[in-house]
């Protein structure tokens, strides 16, 4: 007797090959898995065969591609679903790996098949229904069961291969002539054929199919919990893995004898428990297991001498508590047997972070050392993320070299992850910074290279390390687990990177430190959350102005030219009469004859290219921008271009200038010309050409050139970070630039497209670097509009209600396709679960909506396969439809997009496909078909124009690029040079800009009397208000929200200082009246001269170095009755400004 005998008449070839699972459990557990795999292949592929409402993939090349087909995800319960999956894992495990398979997983994947083929005849034939997979039906292995050899298996899956494959090919035959002739119905025949699928999808829903998925903590353990710990090394056949006996359990309840059983105890190779797991059911909350995990380390700490990590789970959610070093935190799986020794020996070989030093050699700068220590103080308190905010030049990359060093010295990390955006930043990091410093370190660069699983310090991009998190070892544990890494180092953080692929920092449980030469405000905030700090408060900033001050950077002057053509467009009525006729044979339409009144500006330098535009930069560059060699020749210069085509252009119309360089001073660096790479590195060499790099976004970040003097930005930039990295190719000082002695003192920047008045006025600015995927707006558009249209207004109306189900049917397809196996995926899977049923989707409140869109939408859907210019049309047409409903204001824009897309098609009228569709067409572009357009009417048009939309021309194809050479106008030729400030951060410009007025009118009474410490009467406050909010200040709620919590006395005092004779009469007391050793006599001068730069002082400074790094702290430094009077000396210079 065998499980599947019930299908023996029906699915023959399934059955013979389920009995085969069966027989080898006992004999050969991996001809078991691999039997089970294949019955289950055998089993969707008769699926895909026989139901002519599934469309199978396109060429595929294995199993996953039949499962994870969108028809399959939907039709499928997810519970079977689940099983399947389950068992395709444990086949893949058993044909990829030598790892050791346990029976009791071979059992769930028996179970899992079962469950399939179940459902399968459930649904498809009249087998019987009421039956249960029973160990007891699997046949005892009383004859000798043949072993199967992995050459046979390979063999037997190709003959079975060949077997569907000619009726797999007729049923995609099948597929493609349905869909010819679906094309060729009539609109009453689609609705029929809708309404009868409706009823057949009605009628299979009534169809009870028994399945009882919630499985207790012992099932959990085999689905979850146990490939989880497999994927890490655990093999879990140790006799004292699981459900090991403790004593010492509180005598409480039930439990009188004080005995426990551990679920799992991960023991070291001496024996010692490395930590413990303790399992919850799948629908319980994971921490519900926290105080019984803390009560068996207790007992095992008892018993061998060692307190293990404590790990609880439910198998969606995991958490790891080291309650000897930090609180508990959620983590994505499990650690290794070498991790987890690791974090144990650390607990006694880790070195006070007081005790670690700096290597000047490596990163000698004051606020270099300042930064670094505060990351260890960081890390000392126990925080785990720490955020540098430091101008671009001034030594990050040195800065998280020694910092490495320190951290690696002192064994608090073994591995450490260096992340950054662009292939050329990752290789520059390790060749030039990393390795020289650290040669003993060893180091590899995934982009060049795999990783042995030996190398200390791994180099990458953020996209190539997210796509290795899922990778298997051949042995089927993971590449890199969640404690693969102790510390992830990334390089220019801001929040484009964090929304796309912050996920890897959740992913890896490592210290996190983040690097940004971007300035930083409280308006931030996503980047503040991600490092756990409040806002606007980074671990330590080292700012573009405390650099130049400091004299290790140089500051910039600043030209806004303002051209013409760029800002205002080319209007017909204003260019003189012989232009007007180039304008014309330029612009005037073939086919209508028609002139354009004007061509917009942003036109220029995208498809309309005149010469004189360029020239006219070009020749101030070359007259204005600083010369070396005694001023013969240009200093090195970068010219930032919008495209390739520009920047080829600009280089072009160079070489017609000045022909005696002979094509070598001015060469265009992008990603498609020929060797970039080497262009670039004979920039970098003072002697060599290019003297001019025009580069097309490879030399906005991570180029360092001392030499060069010039930047021209020729684009337009919207993204914060990409604007502060532009101006920090400048920044660098450069010694002897201009001869023996005479330095490079600053650089120029040309402005031609209003960038530096964009960030005056948009100081945040828009960042660009992680837009929305298609499908993810889809996915957002598809829930809002599900969330909208339950409402009565709209469910009293048939067509919206359809329109509405049809959302709930495609949500719910793109959830149910959702790969849960996934490593980035499983913390997701309970809120995937939830919302996978129609029930639930047909149930909408905020907080579901919420987990919609802000957690699920940005996972991989099967929707992402459809083609891309579908998606575009579709999201429009989605967002057309909310704009509706909200009554918003991007409705008519929406409509005029619709439209011209219209007109495009009509266009090509001339394909049989478009021609078919024109009387839609012909109404569609008419104003007075979208007057009071209802949801149904935009839903129809979007179905029935979205096949055609791949004929259009994608933009870059259909635009025409246009040469002239229209005298183009500098209005404003007498422009002088600007001193740089911080544009991009409003409230540091607000305090540069008071100081400096502050410190120029020292013959204000109110700066007097702050500076010299008298108090300020009601005279003086409205003077100082009138100076900051009516001559400075433009927004005062932003400034005082900014204020750091100080009155407005107290923050002019802290930007312009104090006098320093009063500074000292105010401690003369208090140092006259004591003696004091050396050292508190130093630490009270640093007192005083904080106050002397600084006006203030917060009484957190006195817990800060050097204080803290006395016994006892302050107190300890000068005792207790000294400490609080020279705290009331500190309160009574606060109060006098307070």
């Amino acid at each position: 007797m065998s499980n599947f005998t019930f299908i023996k008449d029906i699915f023959p070839e399934v059955y013979e090959l389920g009995v085969k699972a069966e027989e080898h459990l006992k004999q050969d557990k991996r001809a078991c898995a691999f039997y089970c795999r294949l019955t289950l292949e055998v089993a969707v592929k008769w699926l895909f065969i026989n139901d002519p409402n599934l469309i199978q993939p396109y060429k595929p090349k294995g199993l996953g591609e039949f499962v994870y087909a969108p028809g399959f995800q939907q039709l499928v319960p997810r519970d079977v679903n689940d099983g399947v999956h389950f068992a395709i894992k444990v086949g893949n495990h058993a044909a990829h790996s030598k790892g050791a398979l346990r029976e009791y997983e071979l059992v769930t994947a028996l179970e899992a098949v079962f469950s399939f083929v179940k459902w399968l005849a459930h649904y498809y034939t009249d087998a019987e229904k009421n039956i249960a997979f029973d160990l007891k039906n699997i046949p005892d292995p009383t004859a000798e069961v043949k072993g199967l050899k992995q050459e046979e298996a390979k063999q037997l899956a190709l003959k079975f291969k060949d077997h569907f494959q000619k009726e797999l090919d007729q049923a995609r035959e099948r597929d493609e002539e349905n869909l010819k002739q679906a094309s060729l119905r009539s609109e009453q025949e689609i609705k029929n054929l809708k309404a009868e699928l409706a009823a057949l999808k009605t009628i299979n829903e009534q169809e009870t199919f028994e399945s009882d998925f919630d499985p207790n903590e012992e099932e959990t353990r085999t689905l979850y919990i146990d490939l989880l710990l497999k994927e890490v090394g655990w093999n879990l056949e140790g006799a004292n893995d699981k459900e090991y006996k403790v004593t010492g359990m509180p005598k409480a309840g039930k439990n009188k004898s004080g005995i426990g059983y551990v679920d799992y105890v991960l023991w070291g190779d001496n024996g010692k428990p490395l930590a413990v797991v303790e399992a919850k059911r799948t629908m319980r909350d994971a921490k519900e297991g926290k105080q019984q995990a803390k009560l068996y380390a207790d007992c095992l700490e008892k018993m061998h001498g060692q307190r293990p990590i404590l790990f609880y789970t439910n198998g969606f959610e995991t958490f790891i508590w080291d309650d000897t070093q930090y609180p508990d935190r959620s983590v994505y799986g499990f650690y290794t047997k070498k991790e987890l020794e690791t974090l144990i020996e650390r607990r006694y070989q880790r070195a006070s972070i007081y005790s670690l030093s700096v290597d000047k050699n490596i990163a000698g700068r004051p606020y270099q050392e300042r930064a670094i220590k505060k990351v260890l103080e960081t890390f000392e308190e126990k925080r785990r993320r720490a955020l540098l905010v430091m101008a671009t030049g001034s030594g990050k990359t040195r800065t998280a070299v020694a910092l490495v060093k320190c951290l690696t010295e002192g064994n608090w990390c073994k591995r450490i992850l260096f992340l950054a955006d662009r292939k050329t930043l990752v290789g520059q990091a390790m060749r030039k910074s990393f390795r020289p410093y650290l040669p003993n370190l060893s180091m590899v660069n995934l982009l060049k290279e795999e990783e042995n699983n030996k190398s200390r310090m791994v180099f990458s991009t953020y996209q190539t390390m997210i796509n290795k998190i899922d990778v298997l070892n051949e042995d089927g544990t993971r590449q890199y687990g969640v404690g693969h890494f102790d510390l992830i180092i990334i390089d220019e953080s801001h929040r484009s990177i964090y929304s796309k692929y912050g996920a890897i920092f959740d992913y890896f449980d490592a210290n996190l430190v983040g690097l940004t030469a971007t300035p930083l405000d409280q308006r931030d905030r996503n980047t503040f959350e991600t490092f756990d700090l409040p806002d606007g408060q980074p671990t330590d900033v080292y700012s573009l102005k405390d650099a130049v001050d400091d004299k290790f950077l140089v500051m910039y002057k600043l030209k806004k030219p303002d051209l013409k053509f760029p800002s205002r467009g080319i209007k017909y009525s204003e260019l003189p009469p012989e232009e007007q006729a180039h304008y014309e044979e330029t612009f005037t339409d073939e086919l209508t004859d028609v002139i354009p009144e004007e061509v917009k500006g942003e036109a220029v330098n995208k498809w309309l290219f005149n010469e004189d535009t360029v020239r006219k930069v070009l020749d101030k560059l070359m007259t204005e921008g600083i010369k070396v060699e005694g001023g013969d020749k240009l200093g090195k210069t970068i010219v930032f271009c919008r495209s390739r085509q520009h920047a080829e252009y600009v280089v072009e119309v160079f070489d017609r200038m000045y022909p005696a360089y002979s094509g070598h001073f001015c060469q265009v660096v992008h990603n498609k010309c020929y060797d970039p790479q080497q262009t670039i590195l004979d920039f970098e060499k003072p002697q060599l050409m290019p003297q001019i790099a025009v580069s097309v976004d490879m030399m906005d970040t991570g180029i360092d050139v001392p030499e060069v003097v010039n930047l021209v930005f020729f684009k337009s930039v919207k993204s914060k970070s990409k604007f502060w990295q532009m101006i920090g190719r400048g920044t660098r000082t450069c010694e002897n630039l201009f001869g023996p002695g005479k330095d490079k003192k600053d650089f120029r920047i040309f402005d031609y497209c209003g960038n530096f008045d964009f960030f005056k006025v948009n100081a945040e600015g828009f960042e660009t670097g992680a837009p929305e995927s298609l499908m993810q707006k889809m996915f957002r558009c598809r829930s809002r509009l599900a969330y909208y249209l339950q409402t009565a207004e709209f469910q009293s109306v048939p067509e919206t209600q359809a329109l509405w189900e049809e959302s709930i049917s495609w949500i719910h397809e793109q959830l149910s396709g959702i790969d849960c196996t996934g490593a980035l995926v499983r913390k997701h899977r309970r809120s995937i679960e939830l919302l996978s049923t129609k029930e639930e989707l047909r149930c909408l409140n905020e907080s579901k909506l919420s987990t919609l869109i802000k957690d699920l939408s940005s996972l991989p859907m099967p929707g992402q396969r459809e083609e891309e210019m579908k998606k575009r049309f579709d999201v429009r047409m989605l967002n057309l439809m909310i704009a509706i409903v909200e009554a918003s204001k991007q409705k008519q824009p929406l409509i005029k997009g619709v439209m011209k897309t219209a007109e495009d098609l009509r266009q090509k009228a001339g394909i049989p496909s478009v021609k078919a569709k024109l009387e839609l067409l012909n109404r569609v572009v008419q104003k007075e078909f979208w007057k009071d357009v209802s949801l149904d009417t935009v839903d129809y048009v979007r179905k029935e124009l979205r096949e055609l939309i791949k004929l259009l021309d994608k933009d870059d194809e259909s635009q025409k690029i246009y040469h002239t050479d229209l005298k183009d106008t500098i209005t404003n030729p007498d422009e002088t040079w600007e001193e740089g400030e911080n544009y991009g951060d409003e409230y540091e410009n607000y305090k540069e800009n008071l100081r400096r007025y502050f410190l120029a009118h020292p013959d204000l009474a109110a700066v007097w009397k702050l500076q010299n410490n008298k108090p300020l009467g009601n005279e003086d406050l409205k003077e100082l208000e009138g100076v900051v909010y009516s001559s400075v200040v433009s927004d005062r709620e932003r400034f005082e929200e900014n204020c750091e919590g100080k009155s407005l006395q107290a923050f002019v005092r802290s930007l312009i200082g104090m006098d320093e004779k009063a500074v000292s009469e105010a401690f003369s007391d208090f140092l006259d009246t004591h003696a004091f050793n050396a050292k508190q006599i130093d630490c009270i001068k640093i007192i005083m001269d904080h106050y002397i730069k600084n006006g203030f002082m917060s009484k957190a400074f006195l817990q800060e170095q050097p204080f803290k790094g006395f016994s006892g702290g302050f107190i300890g430094l000068y005792g207790q009755d000294n400490a609080l009077k020279l705290v009331s000396v500190i309160n009574e210079l606060n109060e006098g400004v307070m």
